[in-house]
């Protein structure tokens, strides 16, 4: 499974900075994110006068903070203060995000103009075959119900499906437009400003975002999905592929590696959790010397400019998986 979308260096998907959220309103970029990066983020729209349960939530995709460092780390997104409505102002003329608009409600006026269609037919069938009144029967038909039932069946949906010739691209009408926002657009200012502010409203010091941060990336390059952690009594969830298809293998909590006590206690409640529900528990902690090279760069420049070279980002990349230490405990005897 393939992104239909291709993002080259001169794009970026925008991710909305709301006060201390980061959200995401596209589907075509949820799609993308997902399939290409390997980052779920939690769905979280629902109405308030008709609250769902978490697995009929909607749009739009709420990003951790570790996500979306992640996202600027390999410069596939950049950052947008306010709704989605800002994200016009990033582009000239016509944008994507214009032209997306603008198919969604040439679709809804269509779909509205075949439901009046469809109801003034009938209407006239069965004025025809009642042989009432005209009078006598529209007082009988504002007895019936005003919704039209649609059958679940090809011919209703109508489904277009077509493959093209050789060498051009499958075209599926179900497919989703990305919004993207080009590189010259934006100014790497703004963006350190935002991610500072971004930053500075989240409850844990910078310090412990970096390190739990470092944690996330490593497992990032193990080709892991990580989710909160939350439901199991750690920091993150990591999964093998993508969760809908797979359980997660790991529970992952993070400790200062030089300086925390993790105790016998604490080894044996999530030793024991983790063997209870089939999964490991797994304590990962990053040396000193990586944090302090990480608050050395706190300044952003490396995630908002990614001009470094491939050999320098090779370097930096393998220090910190040497700065990332990792232990595994599993409770033996039971399950």
């Amino acid at each position: 499974m393939k992104s239909s979308t291709i993002i080259n260096s001169h794009q970026k998907i925008p991710i909305n900075i709301i006060g201390s959220t980061s959200l995401l309103f596209n589907l075509g970029n949820i799609k993308t994110l997902r399939v290409d990066h390997g980052i779920t983020g939690i769905l979280s729209g629902t109405l308030s006068t008709a609250p769902q349960q978490n697995i009929l939530l909607g749009v739009p995709l709420r990003l951790s903070i570790y996500e979306v460092l992640y996202l600027l780390d390999v410069g596939s997104c950049c950052l947008v203060s306010g709704p989605p409505s800002n994200i016009k102002k990033l582009t000239d003329g016509q944008s994507n995000y214009d032209k997306l608009i603008l198919l969604q409600m040439e679709q809804f006026e269509k779909e509205i103009c075949e439901q009046v269609s469809k109801r003034r037919h009938e209407f006239e069938m069965k004025a025809r075959i009642s042989g009432k009144p005209m009078n006598d029967f529209i007082k009988s038909v504002w007895q019936e119900p005003v919704f039209i039932e649609t059958h679940n069946d090809e011919t209703s949906i109508n489904i277009v499906n077509t493959t093209a010739t050789a060498g051009d691209k499958e075209v599926n009408s179900n497919d989703f437009e990305s919004v993207l926002v080009e590189t010259q657009h934006f100014d790497s200012s703004e963006q350190k400003q935002i991610l500072s502010q971004l930053l500075a409203q989240h409850p844990d010091s910078l310090i412990h975002i970096l390190r739990n941060y470092q944690i996330f990336k490593y497992l990032k390059s193990l080709n892991q999905f990580v989710l909160p952690g939350m439901r199991f009594g750690g920091l993150f969830l990591s999964y093998p592929g993508d969760p809908l298809r797979y359980h997660a293998h790991h529970i992952v909590v993070s400790k200062d590696y030089e300086d925390d006590d993790i105790g016998l206690h604490e080894i044996a409640n999530g030793g024991r959790l983790a063997t209870g529900v089939k999964k490991m528990f797994v304590v990962c902690g990053v040396k000193h010397d990586g944090i302090k090279r990480n608050l050395k760069t706190s300044d952003l420049n490396s995630m908002i400019c990614c001009d470094v070279e491939d050999k320098d980002k090779d370097k930096e990349k393998a220090k910190e998986e040497e700065d990332v230490v990792c232990f595994s405990f599993e409770w033996s005897g039971f399950g």
